[in-house]
């Protein structure tokens, strides 16, 4: 008998870090509008006990910043939801920098 073996996809091992994504406030109406399924949010994401956030901070060099767990300034923390996990390596997960044409046009806004 001629067996045919058939290479399907391999099953990839789980990685041992985990991964959060931490929730923000970013008005007290989410107090109500967040049971509704409603409101408006910030997000950072959470590997190797920092926190990753982009948006609006003091650093000239891109919108990402790095922040203590469940500490992002300017914002009321929320909740924290496990979202997987990685073998990156901490410096894996910093990886490179942002091309300096990405955020080329928020640079242009800074100076009008």
């Amino acid at each position: 008998m001629l067996f045919k073996f058939v290479a399907g996809p391999r099953k990839k091992k789980p990685g041992t870090v985990p991964v959060y994504l931490n929730v923000y406030d970013l008005t007290p109406i989410n107090g109500y509008a967040y049971w509704l399924g409603l409101g408006v949010y910030h997000s950072g994401v959470q590997v190797h006990g920092i926190e990753y956030g982009f948006g609006a901070h003091e650093n000239d060099t891109t919108g990402i910043f790095e922040v203590q767990p469940k500490n992002c300034p300017g914002f009321t923390f929320r909740k924290s939801i496990f979202i997987g996990t990685t073998d990156l390596g901490m410096k894996d997960v910093r990886g490179k920098s942002i091309p300096r044409w990405v955020n080329r046009l928020a640079r242009l806004g800074k100076i009008i």
